[in-house]
């Protein structure tokens, strides 16, 4: 985006934020620079998984492929591998978040959605409104954090964010346990992230109902 559309769109992601309709959408762009990019975490993920061979192709489409690859081979071994992997992919535990993700979060979002794993923007916001009466809830697929996410959208509610392919307390914090429900719903790459949205239709349905009512501001993301 040219500077020019920038200051063209600002006044309509200011009216939006103001009226509380503006949602930032995290990709994985805002957790460079604490995360590997997208290429690098596959890379890291075929390596764990020790799949034989040389990987081939570099494209989005060929990144895909090698993803799918990797997570059915992790999978395969033990129930809580692919996690375990990723956790260990994602950084050094302790790690600070990056600036463009404390930058966003210097922001008071009510709502904020993410296809990232890493802890890297609740952290940032825990810390930034660490005075905030209600500490931020991480939200996943089923259909009671799905019920809450539709309920914030018109009622009052502490600051949510909204984890559609997983969460790993990683790799900010130290802290294990009270969200390991969250590390079971991970996907990995569009095969499984397609087949959980047909297979979960209250994930859908909820996912809609937010496109509806709010206006996404995507960030970290490219056009591929």
């Amino acid at each position: 985006m040219s500077m020019t559309m920038f200051w063209d769109i600002l006044p309509q992601l200011t009216s939006a934020y103001e009226r509380g309709l503006l949602v930032p959408f995290l990709g994985s762009g805002m957790s460079i620079g604490t995360c590997p990019d997208w290429k690098h975490m596959v890379e890291r993920l075929e390596t764990d998984a020790a799949i034989d061979g040389d990987p081939v192709g570099n494209s989005p489409e060929d990144l895909i492929r090698r993803a799918n690859l990797a997570v059915r081979t992790l999978r395969n071994r033990k129930p809580d591998q692919l996690a375990r992997t990723l956790r260990k992919v994602l950084g050094k535990t302790g790690s600070m978040p990056p600036a463009q993700t404390v930058a966003l979060a210097t922001r008071y979002w009510p709502l904020a959605l993410t296809t990232n794993y890493d802890d890297c923007y609740a952290t940032a916001f825990a810390a930034t409104h660490a005075n905030v009466r209600e500490p931020i809830e991480i939200m996943g697929r089923s259909p009671s954090d799905c019920h809450r996410i539709l309920t914030s959208l018109t009622s009052p509610s502490g600051p949510l964010l909204w984890a559609l392919q997983g969460y790993l307390e990683s790799p900010c914090h130290n802290r294990r346990g009270h969200l390991h429900r969250l590390s079971d719903e991970v996907v990995v790459g569009h095969e499984e992230y397609s087949k959980v949205t047909h297979r979960e239709a209250h994930f859908r349905r909820a996912f809609a109902e937010v496109f509806r009512q709010r206006s996404l501001m995507f960030v970290g993301s490219g056009l591929a």
